[in-house]
């Protein structure tokens, strides 16, 4: 009666219910259509002599529920670990039930490890401390709600929880979802700072414009002048005045490059090449200043789509300032490295050098348009070249040094999938 597949194993059992008095076995029966049947065996003895008492109830139907079941938790799964969105599914005391593949990444523990524990057992940082504060909160009779929260990389989290009832509805659970909305704030950030800086620059550019003309005037006027304003008691006075034209003229062309609307020509290329080209540019002043240029940009690095020229007066702002504010004698040190920063990949680029550093309460301030601590700098460097960095959808920060001196840290992205 049994498939020839099924035999073996029947047969087992029937020894086993021999032996031990009872056996149970699933198993298939001959036949051209497949049937199962729940097979049980008793052991009785009739005038001293062993029988197995069998019945068998068929499964079929169950074992068709089953497998459909199987299969529906097998695809729900699929679906789940596809998301790459992290969601966890908690009991009401923070208790992780179940989790996809995109949590596990986050958390960095096993499927096991993460299991049974505590959500805010997953980790001291953000976004887990939020989330177990969520879980608290939805736990003491609160509604769904939404939170947001920033990680140690510096990446945004929006933390979204809500009741989730279990089929059986014998107990209640949360679902908790964590989008990662880092670039969306960034977007944001930066239109923001776009529509601001538009703003100023068109009143800038337009002050600068107004300024030309009267300053062309002075300038001329001093020309004409030369030979009276070179006698010796006109000498002092003349030149105070063109050294503070001079200042002025500095002062308008910095203006008319913030006020510049953006327009970049993108192209790929090595940023190791534009940072050799400024080097050498700013060589001169770097010599008569007696200070040291030390390139030790070692070690190929991605290529980049950039505007060549623009992301070159980033780098001569960064040596400039940075000679600046060196002693005689000192050194200015440019060094770069591959990071990962807010989950993506980055090209870390320093500057630095060996003088007083930023004074603490400046270090908000350093890149505000007009803040300069340097007699005869009108604090326009720094700014353009932080726009130009946000421009190029980098980062650019300022730090002192652990030994003395400051460093500006510019990160620049590096393309996940370039053509």
């Amino acid at each position: 009666l049994i498939h020839p597949d099924d035999r073996p194993l029947v047969a087992a059992r029937v020894d086993q219910a021999f032996a031990t008095g009872h056996g149970e076995v699933e198993a298939r029966l001959s036949g051209n259509e497949e049937r199962h049947f729940l097979l049980n065996g008793s052991r009785i003895e009739i005038a001293g002599e062993p029988f197995l008492v069998c019945t068998g109830v068929e499964i079929t139907e169950q074992k068709r529920l089953q497998r459909e079941l199987e299969r529906s938790a097998a695809e729900w799964q699929q679906t789940f670990d596809t998301v790459h969105t992290p969601i966890l599914v908690t009991e009401r005391n923070g208790t992780i039930v179940r989790v996809n593949r995109a949590a596990l990444a986050l958390s960095n523990l096993s499927e096991s490890e993460i299991a049974g524990r505590m959500i805010g057992e997953i980790g001291g940082g953000e976004p887990w401390q939020t989330a177990a504060q969520l879980v608290s909160y939805i736990a003491g009779e609160g509604s769904g709600t939404v939170s947001h929260t920033k990680d140690a990389d510096g990446r945004t989290w929006d933390l979204t929880i809500e009741h989730f009832q279990t089929p059986g509805g014998d107990s209640q659970r949360f679902i908790l979802v964590l989008w990662e909305i880092t670039g969306i704030v960034e977007l944001q950030e930066s239109l923001r700072r776009s529509e601001t800086m538009s703003a100023m620059g068109t009143l800038v550019a337009g002050v600068a414009h107004e300024v030309r003309n009267p300053l062309f005037g002075i300038s001329a006027t001093l020309d004409a002048y030369h030979e009276e304003l070179s006698r010796p008691e006109y000498q002092e006075c003349g030149d105070t005045l063109r050294r503070e034209v001079n200042r002025l003229i500095h002062l308008m062309k910095e203006l008319l490059e913030y006020g510049k609307p953006p327009a970049l020509t993108i192209e790929r290329g090595n940023v190791t090449d534009v940072v050799d080209e400024a080097i050498l540019s700013r060589g001169s002043a770097a010599r008569a200043a007696h200070v040291t240029l030390k390139n030790v940009l070692n070690g190929e690095v991605p290529t980049l789509l950039m505007d060549r020229s623009r992301l070159r007066q980033v780098f001569e702002n960064l040596i400039d300032n940075a000679v600046q504010h060196s002693a005689a004698g000192g050194e200015v040190l440019i060094s770069h490295s591959l990071v990962e920063h807010a989950g993506r990949s980055w090209i870390e680029y320093r500057v630095e050098d060996r003088g007083d550093g930023f004074a603490a309460n400046d270090l908000d301030r350093v890149f505000e348009p007009f803040f300069t601590r340097r007699d005869g700098g009108t604090g326009l460097g720094l700014s353009i070249v932080q726009r130009i960095v946000q421009e190029h959808s980098g980062r650019i920060s300022a730090s002192n040094r652990p030994e003395g001196g400051g460093m500006i840290t510019l990160l620049l992205p590096i393309e996940e999938n370039p053509r």
